[in-house]
């Protein structure tokens, strides 16, 4: 079941969406997702009708499948770890820093100095609240994995143009941008608070350690093209930053 879960999981489509079937054959369940797509799930084993063997779309058992539909309204505000009642939904992140809520952003080659390694650069940083930032910088997918007593665990991917890659920590603790074949450790939100549209948490490595705002203090400050400083997330460095996570439909 986890291995046609994780096959379904990988198709944009199955975030968020209703399913509408319709039975064709008593074997078989067609699913019409939102941007078009027909899923064909198989019921049983055969795949022949007639003698005649049938060219299939991908599927999973429907049996395997999880028909996911995001509903607010199933997490308590009395209990912020029913959080992990949404499983894989898209959302933006705060952090809340010196009494301001910062957007959470992926970097581009446009924020960094000209003496910057190229390619160097997809990685998490403190966003300018006042400014408008593209779809597949500011928004993210999270897929539930598990929970201990405190703690929900997440993988969290990428939107758009960014699709097919997870977040991860390099060796010195920045969180950025990887393929999916090289992320593979989850992320940790530990829930204090609910209020209905958000959550409010401590964000953790799959080691336990806080993610923050700074970069690690054997690199120094990147600077940005106006003479200013960026600031990156990072594991490696103590702090006590909160975090907003907000789904969005």
């Amino acid at each position: 079941m986890a291995e046609a879960t994780a096959r379904a999981e990988e198709h944009e489509e199955t975030v968020a969406f209703k399913a509408a079937g319709r039975g064709v054959r008593k074997d078989v369940r067609h699913v019409r997702l939102p941007n078009g797509n027909l899923f064909v799930l198989m019921l049983g084993r055969s795949n022949e009708k007639n003698g005649v063997r049938r060219r299939q779309l991908p599927f999973v058992p429907f049996t395997s499948l999880r028909l996911y539909t995001m509903n607010l309204s199933d997490i308590s505000t009395d209990d912020p770890m029913s959080f992990d009642a949404l499983k894989i939904f898209n959302c933006t992140i705060h952090a809340l820093h010196q009494g301001v809520a910062y957007p959470i952003v992926l970097s581009v080659e446009e924020d960094y100095a000209e003496s910057i390694v190229p390619g160097r650069w997809d990685w998490l940083i403190k966003g300018d609240p006042g400014q408008a930032y593209d779809d597949d910088r500011r928004i993210f997918k999270f897929h539930f994995r598990s929970k201990t007593s405190d703690r929900l665990h997440y993988l969290i991917g990428g939107t758009s143009s960014r699709k097919g890659r997870r977040l991860a920590c390099s060796h010195k603790g920045y969180v950025g941008m990887y393929t999916a074949a090289d992320a593979i450790n989850i992320f940790k939100l530990q829930p204090l608070a609910w209020d209905g549209q958000q959550l409010r948490c401590r964000w953790r490595d799959h080691l336990g350690q806080t993610v923050e705002i700074g970069d690690n203090p054997s690199d120094g400050r990147s600077y940005d093209r106006q003479g200013g400083y960026l600031d990156h997330l990072n594991v490696k460095i103590t702090g006590t930053t909160e975090f907003l996570i907000t789904p969005i439909g």
